[in-house]
């Protein structure tokens, strides 16, 4: 017997709300457990918590796979952010060294030459900026990203492990379950089922059909009746008994003479 669609849903919702980031895709997770429903059918709620722990387990080690590209990606990203940052200041040093200079030669720089560096400088700072932070990057990038991400990567990589280990986990004890525990308890169910419904159809048959004397009535009736006056005769053989002691103890005899 398997649970119905209704039955499914009405668990799930006692299972609490999905594990879902605000990134992360509730209509993707929803489909794989509709997948895993399909995949297992599910005949009670202890094989539907087993299932919904396979279903965590997974959706977690796909999540750490995915940021373990990500952090490559974001360690790309910050070695071109970085790269910027230090061309902007090499700029400012070129600068400040030029002052230095023209100060020490005694040779203030002019001012429409100072202006014309500020207007070549704001107008390439933008498109400098773009270029780098818009380069494509080459396998090396990513090689370099990689090396520098190595131990969260590594952190990853162990959650990964845990969580593949708690994901067999559960399909081993959802195996158990089937093959062993799960049919016991079930065929246990199912014979008090039947004992139960088969004396109800006695009882109905019993009231439907009408009263029968038992054979055998009459000589359990007799065989009663000696026994109560087999019990009757063995009382007054004891009181015979008894006054005959009492007589002899008084030296008379049972027809009253005196020995």
């Amino acid at each position: 017997m398997k649970l119905t669609a209704a039955h499914v849903e009405k668990f799930k919702t006692m299972l609490g709300a999905p594990r879902v980031l605000s990134t992360e895709s509730a209509e993707y997770y929803n489909e794989m457990w509709d997948q895993l429903i399909a995949c297992f059918m599910p005949s009670d709620f202890m094989e539907l918590l087993l299932i919904w722990q396979v279903q965590d387990a997974t959706w977690i080690i796909f999540r750490y796979r995915r940021h373990q590209d990500i952090l490559i990606e974001r360690r790309q990203r910050e070695s071109l952010e970085f790269q910027l940052k230090r061309k902007q200041m090499q700029k400012a040093r070129r600068e400040e060294i030029a002052n230095e200079i023209a100060a020490k030669a005694g040779r203030p720089v002019s001012e429409l030459q100072r202006l014309i560096d500020l207007d070549v400088t704001i107008d390439s700072a933008p498109r400098e900026a773009d270029e780098i932070l818009q380069r494509a990057p080459t396998e090396i990038d990513h090689n370099r990203a990689l090396e520098a991400g190595v131990k969260f990567l590594t952190q990853l990589e162990q959650l990964i492990t845990s969580a593949n280990k708690r994901r067999e986990n559960a399909l081993k004890q959802l195996q158990y379950y089937r093959d062993g525990l799960g049919p016991f308890l079930r065929r246990v169910s199912e014979e008090i089922i039947d004992l139960a419904t088969h004396q109800t159809k006695q009882a109905l048959k019993t009231m439907e059909s009408p009263l029968i004397a038992a054979p055998g009535r009459e000589i359990f009736g007799a065989i009663m009746t000696l026994q109560e006056s087999m019990a009757s005769s063995s009382n007054e053989a004891q009181d015979n008994n008894v006054s005959a002691e009492n007589l002899a103890q008084r030296g008379l005899t049972p027809d009253g003479a005196t020995e």
